[in-house]
């Protein structure tokens, strides 16, 4: 018989497409794309979700703000979770996210300069109305910001290569540590102490860095797709049928449905210093400012290992280690009197991980979907924050009757059942080989 000539080996596919267009200048647009987010975690310091906007709300209405607190979590994750889905597929073959990001980076600043105004004429109102008007301006700061965050999941996408987004999340974060940390305790000490704060200066401060963020955008490069041209690509499938044809995407869904847990209590932690360890207007800032320099240090440490070992492993220990949190503050109460009061503060070194979290899931949800899926896949994850958070007013009632202390305890276990689903989604780098790369980025 005569044998007939192997055919040599082709290589195996990989699951998810790399982008194929590299960018032109690699090395200006990491840097633009830095600063950006420098300039806007500084604007971002004057709004901590964990101190300063649950503060300024218990200002407005006064005593028994509990339920009313309780509201934060959802109009802040509804307004960047479910908001974002009516404008996904626009943004997914949009020629210029980069200006859709600069122009929602500049409307950013407006609800801010309404939160200043609030602080300087709602608390003489009386009424209440000031703080529904807070409510009211905070959900639309909130929808804003999540199609910013759409467009910008788009722009990194395009500009930024998968194995360096990692090292994009150190540089912005841990560089704009840096003048956050100068700005708050420059701006901050004295501003935020009842009962006659200058919550207004605080505000202004946070819109003025918005505003410079915005222009940074209007440097970036547009005009230019990668992927398909927008005028030629077929419409993609809705979120539904994206789940269904991405297991590890629905994985990363359920992973971040059971993380919000974390997220509903951060507006309670400074309350709970506040009413049960008679903490609150000289520690304010010192919170700020931990929690400040907690996130800029762990972003070294993240970004590396998100580059060098991949999202999967890095995002489950970020989890993990977010999880201390509330076991510290469910500890405290059983501390000798006035050690808990001198401990607390430890609590917001690992609270400011709530805050990188959801920045690396957005970064690995981009690994497990081809480019023109990007800003679906985005609004996904922004989703799976956002929809456990319809029973974030409850929760603030049961705090409020039974105490914070339970509730700690079980948002711990929904964490660590957040890093385990994570064993379900493949590592895309795995089927890569070797991994996609922007063009002259390594050099």
């Amino acid at each position: 018989m005569d044998a007939r000539p192997e055919s040599p080996p082709q290589p195996r596919r990989p699951a998810i497409e790399p982008d194929r267009t590299p960018s032109p200048n690699p090395r200006r647009d990491l840097a633009l794309v830095a600063i950006h987010q420098i300039l806007f975690r500084v604007g971002w310091l004057f709004k901590t979700e964990s101190v300063v906007i649950p503060g300024f709300l218990d200002y407005l209405a006064g005593p028994g703000a509990g339920w009313l607190r309780g509201f934060l979590p959802v109009l802040s994750r509804v307004g960047q979770g479910a908001f974002p889905l009516f404008f996904a597929r626009r943004l997914e073959h949009s020629r210029h996210a980069s200006l859709t990001l600069g122009v929602t980076t500049l409307l950013l600043a407006g609800p801010m300069l309404l939160f200043s105004a609030l602080a300087l004429f709602g608390k003489d109102s009386g009424n209440g109305g000031a703080a529904i008007a807070f409510l009211a301006a905070y959900f639309v700061f909130s929808c804003l910001y999540g199609i910013y965050q759409l467009a910008f999941g788009v722009v990194q996408g395009r500009l930024v290569a998968p194995d360096r987004r990692g090292r994009l999340l150190s540089l912005s974060t841990f560089w704009g540590t840096v003048p956050a940390v100068l700005m708050a305790m420059w701006l901050l000490p004295g501003r935020l102490n009842i009962p006659d704060p200058r919550y207004e200066e605080v505000f202004l401060a946070g819109a003025l860095f918005l505003w410079l963020a915005s222009l940074v955008c209007f440097a970036l490069p547009r005009g230019r797709d990668r992927g398909r041209d927008a005028s030629v690509s077929r419409p993609r499938d809705g979120v539904l049928r994206l789940l269904q044809r991405r297991g590890g995407l629905r994985w990363l869904l359920f992973s971040t449905l059971a993380y919000s847990v974390a997220l509903i209590l951060i507006p309670h932690y400074q309350a709970f210093a506040r009413d049960h360890l008679h903490l609150g207007n000289a520690q304010r800032g010192g919170w700020i400012i931990a929690q400040s320099i907690s996130v800029g240090l762990f972003s070294v440490l993240v970004g590396r290992l998100a580059d060098r070992r991949g999202n999967r492993v890095t995002l489950g220990g970020l989890i993990l280690v977010s999880a201390l949190s509330p076991i510290w503050a469910g500890l405290l109460p059983g501390l000798p009197e006035g050690w808990a009061a001198k401990a607390f503060w430890v609590t917001f070194i690992t609270l400011g991980l709530t805050t990188l979290v959801p920045r690396l899931a957005g970064n690995f949800a981009l690994e497990l979907v081809s480019p023109e899926e990007y800003s679906q896949a985005t609004a996904i994850v922004q989703m799976g924050y956002t929809l456990p958070l319809a029973a974030s007013p409850l929760v603030g009632w049961v705090i409020d009757h039974f105490g914070f202390v339970p509730v700690c305890w079980s948002a711990s276990a929904m964490i660590a059942l957040s890093a385990a689903l994570l064993l379900f989604v493949p590592e895309p780098r795995e089927a890569r080989h070797p991994p996609s790369r922007v063009v002259g980025y390594d050099e």
